[in-house]
Formats: C-alpha cells, sequence, structure tokens
C-alpha cells in the first residue's frame, strides 16, 4: 500500500517535473527570441541610442554596440571605465554626477543632459534616464541607464533660439519704425498747407491737421476720435453727400461705381472721378468774412495690404484766389485774342528741341498776310513751310535766328514770303526767346507783320534818292538821255517816280524825241532792271503775224512750227515790255493784251498752257491817244489800263540850248575830230532855230552829214519849204525888218494866241493841242508876253 502510494506520488513527480522542463524550455526559448529582438532593436537604436550598466560604483559592466556609432568607442573600451571620466566641464554635468550619485543609492531620478566627448574630442549631447537594479534583499547592485543623442537637435534648437531672438530684434525695430513712420506721418499731415482730415471705417477722426484747425476754427483735441460728420457738414450743402461718407461706402468699387445709380449721383453733383479718389468743386458763401470763396474738395480711401478699405482721407483746397486769377487770365486772354485779331500781322510761337523747329501757335494774322488758316501752320515743322519763305531769304534768316537762340537775344528780320495765291510779300520779323530747358530746346514768341508798302516805299524813295544824286552830279544827262531844259528836268523827275513803281507809263512825243530811252530809262532804274527789255514796234508787225509774235507759237501749231517759240509777252517775263506805236494796233489784240495784262494770262497759239506774265508795260505813240479813243481805235478799258503815269517828251525845237549840249555830245560820240567849237556862231543859231521836226533823229543825221560833208545840210520835209544854203527858212509871215528869233517869237505867240482862243483859254487844252506841257505853255506865254 505503502510502495502503491510512492510509486503514484513518483509518477506524479516525473510529470510535474517533464512539465518543469517542457516549460523552461519554453522560457529558454521565449528569452532567446527576446534577447533577438533586444539585439536587433539595439542595432535599430545604435545611430541615436546609448544602453549601458554599471555597478554602485559607477563602472560600466555593459556599453551596447551604439557607443561606436555615436562616441566612436568599442563597447569594451568602456568596460570597466566610469561614467564620468569622459563627461565635459559644461555645468549640465554637475547636475548629470549628482542623479547619477543618486541612482547608486537607489533613488529614482528624472531624465537629465549631460555632455560627453567623443572620441574624436568632439562634444556630444544626451538626454539620460537611469533605472537602479534591486537584490532580493532590496541593495542596489546595479544602474542601468538609456541615453538618447540630442546633439543635432540642440543645435538646431540653439539655432531656433538664435533665430527667435533676432526675429525679436527685428519685430522690435520694426515696430519702431512703424511708430516712427507713423508719427512722421502725422507730422506731414500735419503740416501739409492743405486741410486735411483722416477718418477710419467707423466714421470717426484719427487725423486732423493745422490747415483743418484754421480752416474751420476747431481744435485737433475736439475732433480726435469723434464722428467727423458734425465738423466737415460746413463745406457741403444739405443736399451734397459727403465724400468721405461715398469713400467709405466703397463708391469706388467696379461694381458700385459703374451703377446707373451713382453716375447719375456723380452727374447731379459734379463729382469727378480720377482712378483712386473723387474730386468736387464747392462754393462756400461764409468764407472770407462773407465774401465767399470756392474750393476744391479730393477723397480717396486707405487701403490695407489685401486692398480692402480701412479708411479715408479727405484734403480741402481753398481755389478762391486760382478761380479769380483763372478769370482774370481768361478776360486778359479775350482781350488779347481780340488785339490779335485785329493786329495787322501775326504772332506766333514755336518750340525749338534738338531735331524740330514746331509751331504751336499762329494768330488769325496768318490770314492776311499768307491767306492760310492757323490749322495749316499748327503742330508742323517749320522745315515742312519753309517753301512759303523766298529762296534766297531762307539762309539769312535761319542763321539770325541760330545766333538769337544761342546768344538768349530777340532778333529782328525783313524777308520775303510767299502767299497761298502765289503773291510775294515783304514782313518784319520780330521774335524773342523765352527760356531754354536742360536739352538745350526753347521756345520762341514772336510778331510777323506785314512789311511790303513800307519796303516798297523804302525802295522807292532810296531809287528816287540815288536817281536825284546822280541828277544833281549830272544835271544834265540821265542815264542815255541828255537835257537840262525844265521841260527835261521834268521829264528826269517823272522816270524817277515812275520806276520807283511797278505801274504802267505812256510815253508821249513827236517822233525822234527818244521814247523808247525814256522806256528804257525807267526800266534800269527799277526793280526789274535784272530783267529782260524788250521793245516792239507795234507799227512793224504784219496783222496776219500779230497775235503769234505777241503770245509765242507751240510745237506743231502749224506747218514749220517745229519748236516752242516765246512771244514779247513771255520773253519780257519779270522785266518790262516797251510797246511802240500802240495806236496801231488792232481792237481784237488790245482786248488779249488787257486780258493778259491783268491777270487772265494767255495760251500760245496752238496750246493750251495758261501763262500769268509777270511784266510792267510801257507803251508809247507820237499820236493823241485820247482822241483814237473817241474814234473807237482804241479801247476805252485798254486806254486806262496803260495809261496811268503819262510822260510828255518836248520836241527838240522847244528844249532851247539843250541842242547844243547835244551836239557837243553826238560829235564826241561819233568819234570826230569835230566838236562844238567847229560850227561857226551862224551855224550854231542856224541849228537852234531850226524847227526840226524829225527831233534829234533828224539832229543825228544832220550831224552825220556836217562830219562826212563839212557843211550843214539840212533834209527837205514835206510840208516845209527847201532851206536855203544859209540855213535860213522863208518866213511863214512878214519880218518887218525883225531878225529870226523875234520873228520865231511872233510865230509862237499867233499859234498859242490861236490854241487859246479855240479851247476858250483852257490852258490844260491848249498845252494838249499843242502837243506840249502846262509849263512848256506857261514859259512860251510868258516870253510871248501873254497872260
Amino acid at each position: 500500500m505503502a510502495n502503491r502510494q510512492t510509486a503514484a506520488q513518483v509518477l506524479s513527480l516525473e510529470k510535474e517535473l517533464e512539465s518543469k522542463v517542457a516549460e523552461n524550455e519554453k522560457l529558454s526559448q521565449a528569452l532567446l527570441e527576446s534577447e533577438g529582438r533586444y539585439a536587433r532593436m539595439l542595432d535599430n537604436l545604435k545611430e541615436e541610442f546609448l544602453f549601458y550598466r554599471h555597478d554602485k560604483e559607477g563602472r560600466f559592466t555593459f556599453i551596447s554596440p551604439s557607443y561606436g556609432n555615436i562616441l566612436g568607442f568599442a563597447p569594451d573600451e568602456y568596460i570597466g571605465m566610469k561614467a564620468d571620466e569622459l563627461w565635459t566641464p559644461n555645468e549640465i554635468n554637475k547636475i548629470a554626477e549628482q542623479s547619477t550619485r543618486l541612482s547608486c543609492q537607489g533613488v529614482r531620478q528624472p531624465p537629465y543632459e549631460m555632455e560627453i566627448y567623443h572620441k574624436s574630442g568632439a562634444l556630444r549631447r544626451f538626454v539620460t534616464i537611469e533605472i537602479p537594479i534591486f537584490d532580493d534583499d532590496g541593495q542596489v547592485i546595479a544602474v542601468e541607464g538609456t541615453a538618447r543623442d540630442i546633439t543635432e537637435k540642440r543645435k538646431i534648437e540653439e539655432q531656433l533660439e538664435k533665430y527667435r531672438l533676432m526675429l525679436e530684434e527685428l519685430v522690435r525695430q520694426r515696430t519702431m519704425e512703424l511708430e516712427t513712420s507713423r508719427k512722421q506721418l502725422a507730422d506731414i499731415i500735419d503740416f501739409l498747407p492743405y486741410p486735411i482730415s483722416v477718418v477710419d471705417t467707423s466714421e470717426n477722426i484719427i487725423a486732423w491737421n493745422r490747415a483743418m484747425v484754421d480752416m474751420t476754427g476747431v481744435t485737433k483735441s475736439t475732433v480726435m476720435g469723434k464722428n467727423f460728420k458734425p465738423y466737415l457738414k460746413k463745406f457741403y450743402t444739405s443736399s451734397e453727400p459727403l465724400l468721405l461718407q461715398l469713400i467709405l461706402e466703397g463708391v469706388l468699387n467696379k461694381d458700385i461705381r459703374g451703377s446707373e445709380k451713382v453716375k447719375d449721383l456723380f452727374r447731379d453733383h459734379a463729382i469727378q472721378v480720377e482712378e483712386k479718389k473723387i474730386l468736387a468743386e464747392r462754393v462756400i458763401p461764409d468764407l472770407y468774412n462773407g465774401e465767399g470763396g470756392e474750393i476744391w474738395v479730393t477723397a480717396g480711401p486707405i487701403l490695407d495690404h489685401e486692398g480692402q478699405v480701412v479708411g479715408a482721407i479727405e484734403s480741402i483746397r481753398d481755389v478762391t484766389r486760382v478761380k479769380r486769377a483763372e478769370r482774370q487770365v481768361l478776360r486778359s486772354e479775350r482781350r488779347l485774342s481780340a488785339l490779335l485779331r485785329n493786329l495787322p500781322g501775326m504772332a506766333y510761337r514755336i518750340t525749338i528741341s534738338k531735331n524740330s523747329w514746331r509751331v504751336n501757335f499762329v494768330s488769325e494774322g496768318c490770314r492776311q498776310i499768307f491767306g492760310h488758316e492757323p490749322s495749316f501752320f499748327i503742330g508742323n515743322d517749320l522745315f515742312e513751310l519753309k517753301h512759303l519763305i523766298h529762296p534766297d531769304d531762307l539762309e539769312r534768316l535761319h542763321e539770325r535766328a541760330r545766333l538769337a537762340i544761342s546768344e538768349n537775344k530777340p532778333y529782328e528780320c525783313e524777308y520775303r514770303v510767299m502767299t497761298a495765291a502765289g503773291e510775294m510779300k515783304w514782313v518784319f520779323d520780330k521774335a524773342q526767346v523765352l527760356s531754354h530747358d536742360e536739352d538745350g530746346g526753347a521756345s520762341v514768341e514772336g510778331f510777323l507783320a506785314d512789311f511790303t508798302v513800307f519796303k516798297n516805299m523804302e525802295e522807292r524813295l532810296r531809287n528816287e534818292n540815288l536817281l536825284l544824286r546822280s541828277t544833281i552830279r549830272d544835271r544834265y544827262k540821265f542815264k542815255n538821255i541828255i537835257g537840262n531844259c525844265q521841260a527835261m528836268q521834268d521829264v528826269f523827275e517823272l522816270i524817277v517816280k515812275a520806276a520807283t513803281t511797278d505801274d504802267n507809263v505812256f510815253v508821249y512825243g513827236e517822233s525822234g524825241t527818244g521814247k523808247e530811252l525814256v522806256a528804257q530809262a525807267i526800266h534800269d532804274t527799277s526793280a526789274r532792271k535784272d530783267k529782260n527789255f524788250i521793245a516792239v514796234n507795234c507799227a512793224a508787225i504784219p496783222e496776219n503775224l500779230i497775235e503769234s509774235e505777241f503770245f509765242g507759237t507751240a510745237r506743231g501749231a502749224f506747218t514749220g512750227a517745229n519748236a516752242d517759240k516765246k512771244g514779247y509777252l513771255e520773253a519780257a517775263g519779270g522785266g518790262t515790255l516797251f510797246l511802240d506805236e500802240i495806236g496801231d494796233i488792232s481792237p481784237n489784240l488790245q482786248v488779249k493784251l488787257l486780258r493778259a495784262i491783268d491777270g487772265g494770262g494767255f495760251s500760245p497759239v496752238g496750246s493750251r498752257r495758261l501763262i500769268r506774265p509777270d511784266l510792267r508795260i510801257i507803251a508809247a505813240s507820237n499820236k493823241d491817244l485820247q482822241l483814237l479813243v473817241g474814234t473807237d481805235n482804241i479801247r476805252q478799258d485798254f486806254f486806262f489800263r496803260i495809261h496811268v503815269i503819262p510822260i510828255h517828251l518836248p520836241p527838240l525845237r522847244e528844249r532851247g540850248d539843250d541842242i547844243f549840249i547835244l551836239i557837243n555830245h553826238f560829235l564826241k560820240e561819233y568819234g570826230s575830230s569835230h566838236s562844238i567849237a567847229s560850227l561857226s556862231s551862224e551855224e550854231l543859231e542856224t541849228l537852234k532855230n531850226y524847227p526840226w521836226p524829225g527831233n534829234i533823229r533828224e539832229l543825228q543825221n544832220a550831224l552825220r552829214r556836217f562830219i562826212t560833208m563839212k557843211n550843214l545840210d539840212f533834209m527837205q520835209v514835206p510840208g516845209m519849204q527847201r532851206q536855203k544854203e544859209t540855213g535860213y527858212v522863208d518866213s511863214p509871215v512878214p519880218r518887218n525888218g525883225q531878225n529870226l528869233k523875234d520873228t520865231l517869237i511872233e510865230v509862237e505867240k499867233k499859234v498859242i494866241m490861236e490854241a487859246l482862243e479855240q479851247t476858250r483859254w483852257n490852258k490844260s487844252k491848249a498845252a494838249k493841242e499843242l502837243g506840249v506841257s502846262r509849263k512848256t505853255l506857261f514859259r512860251k506865254m510868258k516870253v510871248c508876253g501873254l497872260k
């Protein structure tokens, strides 16, 4: 029984033992697996964590492999080393030493930091947690610890701390700058000359400058932080919206501004919109002690960085004086405009830059001078208008203006311009250089006056002066005309006057009196002296050729016309056309000549080309043109066109002692050894008293015969008796013992009396009947004893 129980107990113990062995094997397997996991965990943490164990003396008994990665030491180098041998002198290690000592005493410590030398000497920072290990008796047998490498973290934290401190400093500086800027802005607003107020979105005033205080009489301390409406409504009528209110309501927002309601509001209250501000002009009756004034109110939004309205600013500008000045300027401009319109000239303004002379303004006087509207000039460069200035004057004008601009001085210049109608005018230009800019530009203002009348007068007076001085120097000779009697002196004076104008001239005189010489003298002393002088004997041109001779022919106009041929009118362009014996041309040609010289022009035979000649007509005839007008041989309109300045040449028989000057002149001209001294007193008397029906031409022929034949021989003229060898002519009246001179006086007296009686003593008509001037008639009446 006892053995049976023992066996059963043994079996029970065996089974329990087997169970314990199996359990131990499982525990061993679990421990191995746990150690493997622990090893793998340590291996994964070898870059950041240290695991160690030291005894209560502080000497390491276990080191994880991560020591080699983190501190550069192999585990066997650390075993037996005390924990504090590699600590740095950093203050934090004092806390670490104290915590380690307490851990060795069995007092668990919170995590603490320590600083340890790396094998290379570098510093590493760790956060350490240590746990005391106790035996069954509660005694400390070891301390296990885990240290995490926080070196990089601390570096980052230190850097972040530096950044934080720098940021705090920047914020502090920026705050000071903003405060300074705010104060400066407040000071600027305060010292601005225009009244300014600033409000926030709550409609409270946050700025109110000194100018606003002066205008409203309300101090800054009174209004700051209060609603703006009670203080600004004085600048508006009860029906007018406050601009600050409109800004705060977002009236400048695109959606709101584009609405018809806002457009109507702006239009009804004359509010202008300019991008980010609105403006309005207001009349304030209370300004200037009740005299009233005008102001400009401008308001705009204050925006934040997102473009949201955070306030509004309004400025008020007193423009009363400006408006008064504008009205004064407007009145002055109107007066000036009226003055410029009535001035006989053109005011202008030119802006000069490096590459252009541009016309900015011309007055309406340009129509009178140039025949162009102001728009023809304004905006154009002077280079585009240079065709208006005579080419001969262009360089002189440009040089005068350039010099004045370079020296910043006024300048004056006279020059010729061309009108829209092709007419040439003289102008007087006086201008002032007003300003120069940094780029070398300038502004020039001037006045252009039509100087044509004065220039022509000047030219006429100059010519008269020259001619008169020439006459004084050599009174018996003018150009190729010789004469010292009063009648010829009168002719010389008329030539001078005619030469200073462009008026047509008609020369009266018997055949041989020198009508063509008078025409040539007028031409040679006139402004046309450098152009052609064309002399035409109208009586010598066949009737069938007269039109082609005067007007020219075009190539192919008739058989044999192989080239264009200029007529007399075209050939005399710019010069003088002398028409001798003009009384012999037909009325049909007179009509065509009248049209040509009146400006209508003419066309050559066989051509449609219209020519408008610029010429002067000098006509001559030995016939009484007024008588021909009466018989319809000369058209009246043609007569008045050519008969502007009449010149009467006296016949040789009325020129007295001029014959002796003429004789001496011709004898010298013919190169003869004879002179006036070669003639006896009887021969000279004969020459003087001879009536000379052929006038100077006959005298020339008589002197040529005298040089050749050595005696005086007068040609027989129809209607006169043959001369005797002595040169005397049979007396038409009984001599009654009188000498030749007295007999001639009697004859002249009888002829003059007959003419006076026929004209009822009208001396002008009598002079015409006799073919002499009034002065000659008066002189002869005095000699004959007629009163």
